[in-house]
């Protein structure tokens, strides 16, 4: 059992800890893991194969729910959001299935801004607008 070792419960907690606070990737909790004194290859694979039983980690949930966030709240485009997940570990083709599946294309997106954009600007004269737009 994984559990015996003093070191891999020390690396199991930090990482429980962690993910407390916000969810990872497997990626970046590889890279929290080796930034730890008890670290050794074996116990981060064995603490990353725990979580990912228990479903602490899950690269495709962490991928879908910051696409959603993303482009819902942010209205952030697909090569900006793929930029950032292939940074953090997640594989740009699953990123492609996974905007896919949203069923969102770049102009609902623009649309969207757009419309957000031009409340926070009406409130302007049009000459101050036209050049709120521009700029």
């Amino acid at each position: 059992m994984f559990g015996e070792d003093p070191r891999y419960r020390k690396l199991m907690d930090y990482a429980t800890r962690i993910l407390a606070r916000r969810c990872y990737t497997e990626q970046s909790m590889r890279e929290k893991l080796r930034r730890r004194e008890q670290h050794s290859p074996e116990l981060e694979n064995q603490v990353l194969t725990r979580l990912k039983e228990i479903n602490l980690i899950n690269d495709e949930s962490y991928a879908r729910n910051y696409l959603e966030l993303n482009y819902l709240h942010k209205h952030q485009g697909f090569f900006k959001v793929a930029q950032k997940l292939k940074q953090k570990g997640i594989d740009p083709r699953d990123t492609q299935e996974l905007w896919d599946k949203l069923e969102v294309t770049e102009y609902e997106m623009a649309r969207d801004a757009l419309k957000k954009a031009s409340k926070r600007i009406n409130r302007y004269s049009p000459e101050k607008r036209s050049a709120k737009i521009v700029s």
